[in-house]
């Protein structure tokens, strides 16, 4: 059972996972490996990398400190310091100018060759700088790109890395190590063994979709396609003892039937694990189809869903009123009502509006002091027990919390809730609170909570699932479509607000009255309402956002009126008058509207803070990094 599941843990994590490829990384990274007489190994690399940096840091380590001292036992041969190089020598660094077209060839290809500098900074082209450790190089090169392709050549010898055995020479090799900080999408490596003519053999360890593949006697071929960031490789291979006639790192063991050994059980072990691999992926391809089909029952009843809950909770119902314009006022609303009506909420505009509806029913009355600046004066001649709880707050708000003796300008308005603006807001919200109490108790919305609900959790089920399965989707549209659908159901659904019956009529009534008073300018002065009504016109003018516009009509309609039914002194009173409320509202639409802005502006400034067991080529095996050397590198 523990070895099962061992097993298992290795496919999750050695299992490639292409469902979720990287953007930026290496796209190809070419390494050409000369075995020389001496027991060292001649490097070439030539590797793309794409995206935004200012170079790359290619780590080569010539040690790997983490393994054991070798001993003449077969355990030694999984992986021990008699496999670490000496030193790295370094030939050249250089930038080759590639494409999409770019293969094996282009190292050979000339480029811009770097030099050496005791240090460098980001942006500067054809420089690298050398670090050392005990254990490796690290060669930082300044190739700096903002959204290209380059090719980074590097050129080294990695110093006795070959181990000469009584029977057979070696060569365990660390590629890259967990150091390898890039995304490769396809790795290619040649290692030639000149005048090798008997023993060849070859193996792969690290990832479970890497390939070896031996050309001829003096070539092998090892191949990586996707290989994960800081993902440790490795090669292994043996060959002729003549090769390496000048090496001086010698084991005095018979090591090939060991290296064998070693090998075959590594094989075995991928095999199996390819086996249980295969059937997991045959097991999440059958999940696949069933996730997608229980996504597509899904979409299904989603749609459903929708449909009856248009119908049932959203469709507004039918209406006796069916002409255009409404050119009374529907109800004895105050704004308040009538902006919740519209839109099921209050705001600033409906606070202006209410200052308005007051001033018209003079509980609020008006004196100028500057031009366009107006003083609000409380009318204690008008009893407060004719007013509802948010307009006497309108009321406290303005004479007592901001001004004093019973009076206040907007500008101290508007200088009290950027000075005392958690005060201000605070008074602001409650008058809110109790707007919309009194609105909801006019019955225009019906209670849609518990539907809501219940088809939300439907959704958001919906949505878990599809993000959870994604990865093992069998058609990946089916998955887009479904979470696409999923968010914008569930944006309808929060958002859905049904009128009532009586709701619907108002508000069909109170839109009759807004086209009335959106068009007052077209019609003739004869169709006109009695010119005491205007004011009135204007408070709900301020709830629509069209006062301004219909002040302006007002004006010139006012004035085609026939003079005939008036003095001199009422034309000239009412014309004042008009611009007068125009003004009016204009201070206060924009002054309460600012002032609330501006606190809470104000309040968010200040909370601001700062396998083949036998070597012959094939799959590999799983576990690398046993090997000498090993590195790897990432952009900076």
């Amino acid at each position: 059972m523990k070895k099962k599941l061992r097993i298992l843990v290795m496919v999750l994590f050695l299992m490639p996972l292409t469902v979720f490829a990287k953007d930026e990384g290496i796209s190809n990274y070419f390494i050409e490996a000369t075995v020389l007489p001496n027991g060292d190994l001649h490097v070439k690399e030539l590797f793309v990398l794409e995206g935004e940096f200012s170079g790359y840091e290619r780590i080569i380590n010539y040690k790997n400190l983490d393994v054991p001292t070798f001993t003449d036992d077969v355990k030694s041969f999984e992986g021990s310091d008699i496999y670490n190089g000496s030193d790295i020598e370094l030939i050249k660094i250089k930038a080759i100018e590639v494409d999409q077209n770019v293969n094996f060839d282009y190292l050979s290809k000339d480029g811009d060759e770097f030099v050496e500098a005791a240090s460098a900074s980001n942006g500067i082209y054809g420089q690298y700088v050398v670090t050392k450790t005990s254990e490796n190089k690290s060669y930082k090169i300044y190739n700096p790109s903002t959204a290209d392709k380059r090719g980074f050549y590097i050129e080294y010898i990695i110093k006795n890395l070959a181990v000469l055995h009584n029977d057979v020479a070696e060569i365990y090799w660390n590629i890259f190590s967990g150091e390898q900080q890039e995304f490769i999408e396809n790795l290619e490596m040649i290692v030639n063994i000149p005048n090798n003519q008997e023993e060849v053999s070859v193996w792969g360890h690290g990832v479970l979709n890497g390939e070896t593949e031996i050309l001829n006697k003096s070539k092998l071929l090892f191949k990586v396609n996707d290989l994960s960031d800081e993902t440790a490789i490795d090669i292994r291979f043996i060959f002729d003892k003549s090769v390496i006639f000048e090496s001086t790192k010698v084991s005095n063991v018979d090591a090939l039937e060991k290296i064998l050994v070693v090998e075959q059980k590594r094989a075995d072990e991928a095999n199996e694990i390819r086996e249980w691999a295969k059937k997991v992926e045959k097991r999440i391809k059958i999940l696949s189809i069933i996730f997608d089909t229980l996504k597509v029952f899904w979409i299904g009843g989603l749609l459903y869903i929708l449909y009856t809950t248009y119908h049932k909770h959203d469709k507004e119902y039918q209406t006796t009123f069916k002409t255009k314009y409404f050119r009374d006022f529907p109800a004895d609303y105050g704004p308040y009502c009538v902006g919740y009506l519209m839109n099921k909420k209050i705001g600033p505009k409906e606070f202006s509006a209410t200052i308005l509806d007051l001033i018209e029913r003079k509980h609020i009355k008006y004196e100028k002091i500057k031009k366009k600046e107006y003083q609000l004066l409380k009318n204690t001649e008008k009893p407060k027990d004719k007013l509802t709880k948010s307009e006497n707050k309108v009321m406290q708000i303005l004479f007592e919390t901001i001004g004093k003796n019973g009076k206040v300008t907007i500008r101290e308005i508007n200088k009290y809730a950027k000075k005392h603006y958690q005060s201000f807001l605070n008074e602001y919200e409650d008058w809110k609170d109790l707007a919309l109490i009194e609105a909801e108790k006019q019955n225009f919305y019906e209670e849609k909570g518990e539907v809501q609900l219940k088809i939300g959790i439907y959704i958001v089920l919906g949505l878990v699932f599809i993000i959870f399965t994604f990865p093992y989707s069998f058609k990946w549209y089916i998955s887009i479509l479904s979470f696409l659908l999923g968010v914008v159901s569930l944006i309808y659904i929060i958002n859905i607000k049904k009128r009532t019956k009586q709701g619907q009529e108002q508000y069909v009534r109170w839109i009759g009255l807004k086209r009335f008073i959106n068009d007052f300018g077209k019609f003739e002065a004869r169709d006109l309402p009695q010119i005491h009504l205007w004011e009135k016109y204007l408070v709900y003018a301020a709830v629509f956002g069209i006062a301004k516009k219909l002040a302006k009509n007002m004006e010139v309609r006012f004035k085609e009126m026939p003079t005939s039914e008036y003095t001199v002194g009422d034309f000239v009173f009412d014309v004042a008058y008009i611009r007068m409320i125009n003004n009016i509202n204009y201070s206060i639409s924009h002054g309460v509207t600012n002032a609330v802005s501006t606190a809470m502006s104000t309040k968010a400034i200040s909370e601001t803070k700062p396998s083949s067991g036998g070597g012959f080529g094939g799959g590999f095996s799983g576990g690398g990094g046993f090997g000498g050397g090993g590195g790897g590198g990432g952009r900076f």
